[in-house]
């Protein structure tokens, strides 16, 4: 069939609606939805593709109809993607379209990425029906059904992280390892499998170990390979404690601020979140502490990052979260101080009034609640595992961990080690560093165990007149906030 010819059934089909298309019209309609997508016509490429699934459901076009339609409808790709989509208001509509391919058309072309798109979207951040175990199980489908797709060694590999973020080391390991068997090539996939082996291999003590696979890992490009470069010095730092210098107080880079800091928060690759009521809005601080953007946000007292780096805000009435989230009213008995984000969302507050920490549902309701005894004092919130919390009892000098439901699941004494502790974060390893008004972080392992004291400066113009708040990153470089001079140093 000539050019004209084609294009006249085209115009007939999508006039018509005949009932059946032929399969060299139903390859000319593709490509007119293919040209209509190009040209930025989106709602006319969405409806053309829709005529080819409906009136050419066995034409060799069908299943990539169908891929295109799940395109338009939420358009990540990449893991690197994820909580970054505009508009999930058509999130069902592409899970619909990725499990027709996987279902109907298992043995097209197309089926490894739709079953790659479909674990990607359900563990989306913003999906309305997130699943992060189905999101595993397909993607570990998908080098049994696929060995030979390209997207195989990706998605062993984005499980291995995935394990090896959620604490599962033993599944994390196998995983990376059946990666680095099977697709050594995968330049892309072996990074992510040696960055999860070094993680787990840090979190286990063996130190050499997660040294040699993070190396491995940083031999290559992407953000694997950055992130492993990250947590090869935060590891270097934690194994080398008090034996050498692994802080040095970078006392010529230091940033001033308008107003003192309320809350601080750092993203992975160094970049900050300052939360300053006073000026009514956040800050975001560059890696290199040189420039700085303003949000306003009318009453902030607190900021928190999820696990893609998103920021959470917390007013006295609300928590502003991503714009799919929107705003969340806080509950009218709850008298928040601090916020902390676990997981998707997780979201923890520190309840001054009730003495206690709170969990809330997405819609805002109390799921769990954990009081402190002894007239405890919730002064700052860390993301603790399995959806829990690290909490500092600043009155009793202690840090309480809490799990998911509320339950105690563990206490650290501070009494001896800090003397007036008024912040704590925690690493990506699991080691707590805590920020002591008398001049000093204390970085403790995970068990409370004594790592390293990093006396603060407090002589001369560049001191720490005030330390009120810190945060640290994926390498461990500690960032501390000076209430009195209005500025934030690094520890380096």
């Amino acid at each position: 069939m000539n050019r004209r010819l084609a294009a006249a059934a085209v115009a007939w089909a999508l006039a018509a609606g005949a009932a059946v298309l032929p399969d060299d019209v139903a390859e000319g309609l593709f490509r007119t939805a293919q040209q209509l997508e190009r040209g930025g016509q989106t709602e006319q490429a969405r409806e053309a593709y829709a005529r080819v699934v409906e009136q050419a459901p066995r034409s060799e076009r069908a299943d990539d109809a169908l891929l295109a339609l799940a395109r338009l409808a939420w358009p990540i790709a990449e893991p690197e993607q994820l909580g970054t989509a505009a508009d999930t208001t058509r999130w069902a509509e592409a899970r619909g379209h990725l499990a027709r391919i996987v279902t109907e058309y298992a043995r097209a072309d197309s089926a490894p990425e739709a079953l790659w798109r479909l674990g990607l979207l359900l563990l989306d951040p913003d999906g309305p029906e997130r699943d992060p175990d189905d999101a595993t199980a397909r993607l570990l489908a998908l080098p049994e059904l696929y060995p030979d797709a390209p997207r195989a060694p990706q998605a062993l590999a984005l499980v291995a992280m995935i394990d090896a973020g959620a604490r599962r080391d033993g599944r994390a390991l196998e995983n990376a390892f059946r990666v680095l068997w099977a697709w050594p090539a995968a330049s892309g996939a072996a990074s992510q499998a040696w960055l999860a082996a070094g993680e787990v291999s840090a979190r286990g003590a063996r130190t050499e170990l997660a040294l040699v696979c993070l190396g491995r890992a940083g031999t290559g490009s992407g953000e694997a390979a950055r992130r492993a470069v990250r947590l090869a010095a935060l590891v270097d730092r934690i194994a080398s404690g008090a034996g050498r210098e692994a802080w040095k107080i970078d006392l010529d880079r230091q940033l001033a601020l308008p107003e003192r800091v309320d809350d601080l928060a750092a993203a992975p690759d160094g970049r900050l979140f300052a939360a300053m009521e006073r000026e009514n809005a956040v800050a975001e601080i560059d890696p290199s502490g040189a420039r700085a953007s303003r949000r306003p946000m009318a009453g902030v007292i607190g900021v928190a990052l999820d696990a893609w780096s998103r920021p959470w805000l917390l007013t006295g009435e609300a928590i502003v979260g991503p714009a799919a989230v929107g705003r969340i009213a806080l509950p009218e008995d709850v008298d928040a101080t601090a916020l902390a984000i676990v997981g998707a969302r997780g979201l923890w507050l520190a309840d001054s009034r009730g003495r206690r920490v709170v969990r809330l549902a997405p819609g805002g309701t109390i799921e769990a609640a954990a009081p402190l005894a002894g007239r405890g004092d919730p002064r700052a919130l860390a993301p603790g595992t399995d959806g829990g919390v690290v909490v500092l009892d600043a009155r009793n000098r202690r840090i309480l961990r809490f799990d998911a439901r509320g339950a105690p699941a563990g206490r650290i004494e501070l009494a001896g080690t800090v003397g007036r502790p008024v912040d704590v974060d925690v690493d990506r390893l699991g080691a707590l560093y805590v920020l002591d008004a008398d001049g000093q972080v204390v970085v403790l392992d995970r068990k409370g165990a004594l790592v390293a004291r990093v006396a603060l400066p407090r002589d001369g113009e560049r001191a720490i007149a005030r330390p009120e708040r810190l945060a640290v990153d994926e390498a461990g470089r500690i960032a501390v906030a000076d209430g009195r001079r209005r500025r934030i140093t690094w520890l380096r």
